[in-house]
């Protein structure tokens, strides 16, 4: 399997390429955070992986997210915070379950966390949907060379 490296490196070998075919068109601050945010995409997919830099994080923002909604629940009883805690909680329980090129590395997944980057830009959602795309291809192609 390859690794986040290669992931995060084929990704900015053909983004010249997607920008040549999808001018940006916003600041600058938000081409580098979109451009950022593309290449976070591109080894998200690993999130299937117990081991993976990606699940690692995501599992400490989880219980962090967890923690702190529980905690403004019992101190102020909004209803929002539990409900984020329980979101938090069912999505951990549900990575901890998951199999390895299972949904995360599926075409609907990758518009299900793509599609939301459309709010921040249109740019943003191409260069999300790019780096995930762009994932679960070579990852398909090295798993039929192996």
């Amino acid at each position: 399997m390859p690794s986040y490296r290669i992931h995060i490196f084929l990704y900015f070998i053909f983004l010249p390429f997607l920008l040549k075919i999808f001018p940006y068109e916003g600041s600058v601050k938000l081409l580098v955070f979109s451009i950022l945010l593309g290449a976070f995409y591109s080894f998200f997919p690993d999130i299937d992986t117990s081991n993976s830099k990606v699940r690692k994080f995501v599992n400490i923002v989880l219980f962090i997210t967890i923690l702190f909604s529980m905690s403004v629940y019992l101190l102020e009883h909004s209803t929002y915070a539990l409900g984020i805690g329980i979101v938090s909680f069912v999505f951990y329980l549900f990575l901890q379950n998951v199999r390895h090129r299972g949904f995360f590395h599926s075409f609907l997944s990758c518009l299900l966390f793509s599609c939301p980057l459309i709010f921040i830009s249109y740019q943003t959602f191409i260069l999300g949907f790019y780096g995930y795309f762009l994932h679960i291809i070579v990852d398909y192609i090295y798993s039929k060379t192996k």
